[in-house]
């Protein structure tokens, strides 16, 4: 267990997480409040370190990818530059020449492995990089318009910005990825994998989402006007001020969903699992 103060908590930024997790707590009270935090503690430990003391030290049996993953998820800006030019994500940008000689390298039926590269800003439309390991990737700002990314890991991956629209993503793995602002507008999503992924501002018009799992998924502001998300697992999801206009999620599961201010005329909602849901929408 980890064990700090509020005082900690609120030295960073007022949309960090951790005001989300401070703004959870109840009411003073004798007893000191828990609260579970569904990170990997190794990784978390060395930023509260640095908000107590404003020292980095990271073991050297915990990875720094992972700290960088965690800093930038909890938007603590002077860890992230401090790890992303130890880490050398600052370095070399890899070229999208570079990125085609590795597929064309890459033994038939094997995943090509881009762990932790900066693909910042590379374009990449129309590339076929299914079952690619991309985990921890850099891919903020790319461009994939119309790729294939079907089945391919992308977990914990930073894609803030990037352009995916059209592109095909099913059965992807986008859990703990940072997606803010993305424009995934009809893409193919069906049976992707987005648990714990932060996808607020996140375009989503006209996507197919069928059967994807966005378990504590953020979405706050996402445009998901016209998605099918029909039989998507989107518990304890958080779609606060999200655009649902003429979105279909029959059969979705959103018990414990948070739809505070959403736009949800047209919505379509039948057979879904709304036990525990807030559905306050705009006026």
């Amino acid at each position: 267990s980890l064990v700090t103060t509020t005082a900690t908590l609120q030295s960073v930024a007022a949309s960090s997480p951790f005001h989300q997790i401070l703004d959870s707590l109840p009411e003073p009270c004798e007893e000191t409040p828990s609260v579970f935090l569904d990170r990997d503690f190794n990784h978390v430990l060395p930023l509260i370190n640095f908000l107590r003391t404003g020292q980095l030290c990271v073991p050297p049996s915990t990875s720094k990818h992972g700290v960088l993953q965690e800093a930038r998820y909890f938007q603590i800006p002077q860890v992230v530059e401090l790890l992303e030019t130890e880490c050398g994500v600052d370095g070399a940008e890899v070229t999208r020449g570079q990125i085609l000689d590795v597929l064309l390298s890459c033994p038939s039926g094997c995943p090509v492995r881009l762990r932790g590269l900066n693909l910042s800003r590379l374009r990449l439309s129309k590339l076929d990089l299914s079952h690619a390991i991309l985990d921890m990737a850099n891919l903020a700002g790319a461009i994939l318009t119309d790729a294939d990314l079907s089945n391919a890991s992308l977990r914990s991956a930073q894609v803030e910005n990037a352009n995916l629209a059209g592109a095909i993503l099913s059965g992807a793995n986008f859990s703990r990825s940072m997606l803010t602002d993305a424009n995934m507008e009809r893409a193919n999503l069906v049976a992707v994998d987005a648990t714990d992924a932060h996808m607020c501002g996140v375009l989503l018009g006209g996507s197919r989402m069928q059967g994807g799992t966005y378990l504590r998924a953020r979405l706050d502001s996402a445009d998901l006007a016209g998605a099918d998300l029909r039989d998507c697992d989107l518990r304890e999801s958080v779609l606060t001020r999200t655009v649902l206009t003429r979105a279909d999620m029959t059969g979705a599961v959103l018990e414990g969903a948070v739809l505070h201010e959403a736009e949800m005329d047209g919505l379509v909602l039948a057979s879904a699992d709304l036990s525990s849901v807030d559905l306050s929408g705009r006026d």
